[in-house]
Formats: structure tokens, sequence, C-alpha cells
């Protein structure tokens, strides 16, 4: 039986809001020059705070074989072992390379793909629609005026 964390929302929410930020934000920053990206994402950055909500919740183990059930059942809540180590390494990455003036552009696409296949993953893993929707629509760098963005705080206070 792997090992399975539990994590709410907002901590999800969270989670998923930061990996979709930075992912639209290194697109456009590539299509634009990269430092002013970095200062975007630098005024931005949660990857300490994520690492240290991460770690604190991750003595919330479910060995009891019926949450365990009920968590695979519905797909929600939860973080594997791997998964969640995969997720910290990611936010380390990520660390790095923001405050990297002169970083090299395959080493941001391969970022990239790795944002884009975990920010999936934990967005399957959020229950609360609404906050999916909110996520979804996450202010970024050199964003378009024609639609409306929201920041990762009004998008977790939304469901208080």
């Amino acid at each position: 039986m792997n090992i399975l964390y539990y994590y709410n929302d907002n901590l999800l929410t969270t989670l998923y809001a930061y990996f979709r930020q930075t992912d639209l934000s290194i697109a456009r920053g590539l299509c634009d020059k990269w430092e002013n990206a970095t200062v975007f994402l630098q005024e931005k950055s949660l990857t300490d705070k994520l690492i240290i909500e991460l770690e604190k919740f991750e003595n919330k183990k479910h060995n009891n074989i019926f949450s365990y059930l009920g968590m695979k059942t519905f797909k929600k809540g939860y973080l594997t072992h791997t998964e969640l180590f995969n997720i910290l390494y990611l936010l380390n990455s990520i660390k790095e390379l923001i405050y990297d003036k002169s970083c090299k552009i395959y080493t941001l696409g391969r970022l990239r793909m790795e944002l884009v296949n975990y920010s999936n993953l934990v967005r399957k893993r959020i229950k609360n629609r609404k906050l999916r929707t909110l996520a979804d629509h996450v202010e970024h760098y050199n964003q378009s005026y024609y639609h409306i963005f929201y920041s990762i705080d009004q998008i977790i206070s939304a469901s208080k």
C-alpha cells in the first residue's frame, strides 16, 4: 500500500494556482524579456511558504485502509509519497530558476513541461470546483487586458 498524504483544498488550490501562474509567466517571459518575467516571479514567489506547508502536512499520513480506499476511490485531497517528493523538488527548481537572470531556454522549456504535468495532477485532486475555476484564471506576467484574472490571495479568500 502506497503512503498517501492528505491536504486540504486551500493548500492544493494554492499549489495549483502557483504552478499555473509560474507556467504562464515563463511562457510569456520567453516571448518577451526574461529579466522582466523574473522580476514578476520574484515578487509573486510562494516557493518557501509552499515547501514549509507541504512538509508540515507530510506528517498526516493515511495508512488506515478505510481512509486510503476513500481517497483513492474519489481521487481527491491527497498526494502520494512520490508525487510529494517530485513537487518539493520542482518547487526548489523554480526557486533557483527565477533568480537566474541568464537561464537557458531549454531549461525553462523542461521546467514548463514539469509544471504542466504536476499542475494538472494537483488540479484533479481539488474537490471544490469553484476554486479550480478561479485558479484557472490566475494572474501572470504579461497577461491579456481583455480577461479577468485573480491573484492567489483572492482565489484562496473565495473559499472562506
